[in-house]
């Protein structure tokens, strides 16, 4: 078999095979010479250069799709996980199902799904793939646009001319970042060795879902500030610090989340002393995010009396600007993953508890919160040095999902809603290319035949189509599909759909007029209520008019709370008065006797005529023990509509 030698495939390239050839043809080399020089067969360079077998060729069977066909594939695979939605490999056989499906291209996979033995050699074959666990990306995150950081670059720069404070920007001690993260006592469980084949594997962890919340803060240079940890209950009857990071210091809540309060105690009394036994001078910036523990008056108010100038982040782009975020904390929880099962591992049938968080923390965060870190951090969200052209911009491209509609596939003339096309940062063709691709999938594999056949046999006829396929053809050739030689001539390939043989495919430039319908890329309309009477707040959390509407909104708050006190005095009161009424009317029915006189006490007799009774109540009375005179003058009919009460109805 050509290309092999002791049952082994040769050990040379297809650009050895290109250069072997380009010499023959140009008459530098023999075909002997070539195989010599070069290690290749000489049967194999005549073939080539001969045009008896394409200049690129692959050694075993074809691939079921050409060449283009997979790259548009790739790059698909590529935009999608780049936007956030990723595909499985499963999703990606079905959309090759799909799109087989649709074809009717011969194929030896059972109902057109591909099986294992594709995806292992298509992975293979496009190394540039590989599969990813990835990090989850909630709604808000992904809305994050380019142009929302950059308005947040631009105004960062004008505050920092109109404050006149260039010089704290420009000093890297004096750029600090603080920020929380959550430390789950479970860990997380990863493969581990056990015997092939056992239906059961397990590892011991801690049966509570319950996380320890960590406050951490390091400035531009590397020196971090000793983290301050929240934990959740009440009363401890050990110490919480008992083997944490030094200086360390610690906070309680019912959750174990941070609040306003803790936030309050932790600048002032944790943060800014350490800061001033560093002997940094101020004024210091402080950036924090824009959660609401972050913002109150009293911090914002410490915070201008101590000159912190503490600055808002923008909103849901912690992953993309906060600098613990981007280069500290990962490691940080990666350190602390490895600490338990560490833990876990030298303490046998123990797991760590909230007794023994601060040892096991002390730890991962001795491994994890490097200076470089926190120097790389600030440096890749382009705060220290000032750059906004530092922000990985990739991490925004899940945000054109909902807001750029400017770049549409070709498969969205298809159907009622356009379909948007990521951009990638490489392309696998040419403008002209991509013109010529797209060309020749709308006139079909036939017409490009004859427009091949045309240019090779060298007769033109009048067609405006053919005239624009030519030039573009012939612009987008390779140099080694084009003669150099007059010895020497080569067919170029011919775009063709496959053969009726399973496992051969069209020539590499081919690409079916189906695939692009199949390579799809999400778009949502999202459009944002707009809030008229909503404030835009400024990022200075603690400027003057940053802590002036927030005094407004504490008076609107106490506003409120009276209002709602008056509210609940007046149900109150209301409810009190219904609860009299309803006493009395029960004491009204409450042990009344109807054969008595409710006012002499005596039996009731034989003679109806003398009595008469209460229309608010069962109570019954002699004539003569009520207030009516000439109530025995009365005739029948006028006692009864006579509507009289007793003096207890009234």
């Amino acid at each position: 078999m050509p290309g092999l030698q002791d049952g082994k495939y040769r050990k040379y390239s297809q650009e050895v095979v290109r250069i072997a050839c380009g010499r023959v043809r140009k008459g530098e080399l023999s075909y002997g010479a070539a195989a010599r020089m070069y290690g290749i067969p000489k049967s194999t360079i005549r073939d080539k250069c001969s045009g008896r077998t394409p200049i690129e060729s692959t050694q075993g069977p074809d691939p079921i799709l050409s060449k283009k066909e997979e790259e548009q594939l790739v790059e698909w695979a590529i935009g999608m996980a780049k936007i956030g939605y990723g595909r499985t490999m499963m999703e990606m056989k079905k959309v090759v199902k799909k799109f087989l499906d649709a074809d009717g291209r011969p194929n030896p996979f059972v109902d057109n799904l591909p099986g294992r033995r594709w995806t292992r050699n298509f992975l293979r074959r496009h190394q540039e793939l590989s599969m990813r666990l990835p990090e989850a990306l909630g709604r808000e995150r992904a809305d994050v646009t380019v142009n929302k950081i950059q308005r947040w670059f631009r105004e960062c720069s004008d505050y920092m001319v109109e404050s006149k404070n260039e010089e704290v920007f420009a000093d890297p001690r004096r750029l600090f970042n603080a920020d929380e993260i959550g430390f789950p006592l479970q860990g997380k469980t990863e493969r581990v060795i056990a015997p092939k084949g056992a239906k059961n594997v397990y590892q011991q962890t801690a049966s509570t879902r319950q996380q320890i919340t960590v406050v951490g803060a390091c400035n531009a240079i590397g020196q971090y500030i000793p983290p301050l940890i929240i934990f959740p209950g009440v009363r401890f009857a050990y110490d919480p610090l008992d083997g944490a990071p030094a200086d360390s210091s610690f906070a309680k809540s019912k959750t174990g989340w941070m609040n306003s309060e803790i936030f309050y105690e932790y600048i002032t009394n944790h943060f800014h002393p350490f800061v001033r036994s560093l002997n940094i001078p101020f004024p210091i910036i402080l950036f924090v995010d824009g959660h609401v523990s972050h913002i109150n008056l009293e911090t914002a108010d410490f915070c201008k009396e101590n000159d912190i100038i503490l600055y808002c982040l923008p909103s849901h782009a912690s992953h993309i600007i906060q600098p613990l975020d981007v280069a500290v904390y990962k490691s940080v929880k990666a350190s602390w993953y490895n600490c338990v099962r560490e833990y876990t591992i030298q303490h046998p049938g123990q797991v760590v508890t909230k007794q023994a968080f601060s040892s096991v923390f002390a730890e991962a965060w001795k491994e994890g919160a490097k200076s470089k870190n926190a120097i790389s951090g600030f440096r890749k969200c382009g705060l220290f040095p000032f750059n906004p052209a530092a922000v990985d911009t990739d991490k925004l491209l899940p945000s054109t999902v909902y807001h750029d509609h400017t770049s549409l596939t070709p498969a969205s003339t298809s159907t009622n809603t356009p379909i948007r096309q990521p951009p990638t940062t490489t392309s696998t063709s040419s403008p002209t290319k991509t013109a010529l691709l797209a060309l020749e999938s709308a006139i079909g594999p036939d017409l490009i035949a004859t427009y091949h056949r045309r240019l090779r046999e060298g007769y033109d006829v009048p067609d405006p189509m053919y005239e624009t396929w030519k030039k573009l053809n012939t612009v987008d050739r390779p140099p080694h599909d084009i003669p150099t030689t007059s010895g020497t001539s080569h067919t170029v390939p011919l775009p063709r759909r496959p053969s009726a043989s399973v496992g051969r495919h069209p020539e590499t430039s081919y690409t079916s007029p189906s695939l692009a319908q199949h390579l799809v890329y999400p778009r949502r309309e999202y459009q944002q209520k707009a809030n008229a009477n909503k404030k835009v707040l400024p990022n200075v959390i603690s400027g003057t008019i940053f802590r002036e509407m927030l005094r407004e909104k504490e008076e609107k708050k106490r506003e409120e709370e009276e209002a709602k006190e008056e509210r609940k005095r007046v149900r109150e009161e209301k409810r009190m008065e219904n609860e009299k009424k309803k006493l009395k009317t029960k004491k009204r029915t409450q042990q009344i006797d109807e054969n008595i006189c409710s006012k002499c006490k005596k039996k009731y007799d034989d003679n109806p005529d003398v009595w008469i009774g209460c229309e608010g109540c069962p109570r019954w009375y002699h004539h003569a023990c009520t207030d009516i005179t000439d109530l025995d003058s009365m005739t029948n009919e006028e006692l009864a509509e006579l509507d009289w009460r007793c003096e207890r109805c009234l």
